[in-house]
């Protein structure tokens, strides 16, 4: 078979197994031949079944060797000695070929220090760079060096308790050395209120998250960063700080022309800045999490303004209107979830023939309520009542032909989906994904 197998078919072949997950793979299965190496078995071992692939025989072990595509994917968890010499390997072996590392896992401090070495060492040719590392009070996201052909970076640190315990990281970019970039993520990283703008003009796509403790950003920082990014496409705003007493001026809003995907999760008080002070495109699809909080209670009427702002949002005669009026932009169909434990976090896609004929795969809007802390045990059943009925007042008059719901055990939960239920009269199609959908079944009966 390795003799009949063309070059390209084989690295063709090799790179879909390495793509699609890295699942090991019984050796048993593969008969070795002869003396091939086993530095990059040993180093990837129990994480990387392509690479036994490249074992099978000489021939294809030399094919492999001979293809620098191959090794221009690094994945590793980066909790393991070996992650660091494997990381190396890949590199030399990649040659000029544009490389993405991807840490999969909170890495240790100290492997992740040594893969930025190793990053610094090869900068010309890295393409994609996704670093996290574990809970630490060091600052690990030293990247002061030039990054010419850096198209993504994902930084994100582990962190939880207060900021003394476990500071937020540092990073300050210079514009001059990531000329390039164009995806950039934050997690528990402080915030880019002082950059440089220029790094931030060419963004298509951001994603702002973590934990914060302390003075959040002022109106005027919001407005400055989220107005310099007029190139973005994808917007990610998860637990961000935003303010909510808002500036002054109410004849201010942000435009963002090219946005297709925005995401906000926080308290609804904090998603309604965002809605209320954005220009959202009407092809855009939007996806919010309300967070329920004790301490947050009668906030159903700002889930039930935010909602109706999204629906009548080109109707809507100044961005600080209190409700706007007039038909809602019409969607065909909503998808909603409530997640209401640690363990448990459903999102649903919608059925390819419920989406508008203009997009790709992405579902117009989605709601999701969910608890803000859920390891601390607080029952928020009531809150979330409320906020579903806010939800329902903002979509009763929408004609929604289709609804896709998922929840926890509806032997639990019926009571939720019972709740809303009669504000869509008009659906013709309702998809249900639960862990035990029995109870909501009884119910509907």
């Amino acid at each position: 078979m390795a003799l009949t197998l063309s070059q390209e078919l084989f690295i063709q072949i090799l790179l879909t197994i390495r793509d699609s997950g890295d699942t090991v793979i019984n050796r048993n299965h593969w008969a070795f031949i002869g003396n091939t190496g086993v530095e990059d078995q040993q180093l990837s071992e129990g994480q990387k079944s392509w690479i036994s692939v490249t074992h099978v025989c000489r021939l294809w072990r030399h094919m492999a060797l001979a293809s620098p595509i191959v090794w221009s994917l690094i994945r590793i968890p980066g909790c393991r000695p070996q992650d660091v010499p494997f990381v190396q390997m890949c590199l030399q072996r990649s040659g000029s070929t544009p490389v993405d590392i991807l840490v999969e896992e909170q890495a240790i401090t100290h492997v992740l220090k040594d893969i930025i070495d190793l990053v610094r060492l090869h900068a010309d040719h890295i393409r994609c760079l996704n670093l996290v590392v574990e809970k630490t009070h060091e600052q690990i996201f030293r990247i002061d060096f030039p990054l010419p052909m850096l198209q993504t970076l994902e930084l994100r640190a582990a962190r939880a308790g207060d900021s003394n315990h476990f500071p937020r990281q540092y990073f300050i970019p210079d514009p001059s050395q990531l000329p390039s970039l164009r995806v950039l993520a934050l997690e528990n990283v402080d915030d880019p209120w002082e950059w440089d703008s220029s790094a931030l003009i060419p963004l298509t796509s951001i994603e702002l998250s973590g934990h914060y403790y302390g003075t959040g950003p002022s109106a005027g920082q919001y407005f400055g960063l989220l107005s310099t990014l007029c190139n973005l496409v994808t917007v990610k705003l998860i637990r961000f700080p935003i303010p909510i007493d808002m500036a002054a001026d109410h004849n201010l809003a942000i435009s963002l022309p090219a946005l297709r995907h925005l995401t906000i999760s926080h308290w609804p008080s904090h998603v309604r800045s965002v809605v209320d002070w954005l220009e959202i495109p009407l092809d855009a699809s939007i996806h919010l999490t309300f967070y329920q909080s004790k301490n947050r209670p009668d906030e159903d009427h700002i889930v039930r303004h935010t909602i109706m702002r999204l629906l009548r949002r080109s109707a809507a005669t100044s961005v600080h209107d209190e409700d706007a009026t007039g038909d809602p932009f019409k969607f065909n169909c909503c998808a909603m979830s409530l997640s209401v434990w640690s363990d448990y976090d459903m999102e649903i896609q919608c059925r390819t023939s419920c989406l508008r004929h203009d997009t790709s795969g992405v579902i117009p809007l989605r709601i999701n309520f969910a608890e803000w802390d859920e390891e601390n045990g607080m029952e928020t059943g009531d809150v979330m009542s409320d906020h579903l009925d806010g939800f329902g007042q903002a979509v009763a008059s929408c004609g929604f032909e289709c609804l896709h719901f998922a929840g926890p055990s509806m032997s639990d939960e019926e009571s939720f989906i019972m709740e809303f239920l009669p504000h869509f009269p008009d659906i013709r199609l309702l998809e249900i994904e639960a862990i035990d959908p029995s109870g909501c079944i009884t119910s509907l009966d």
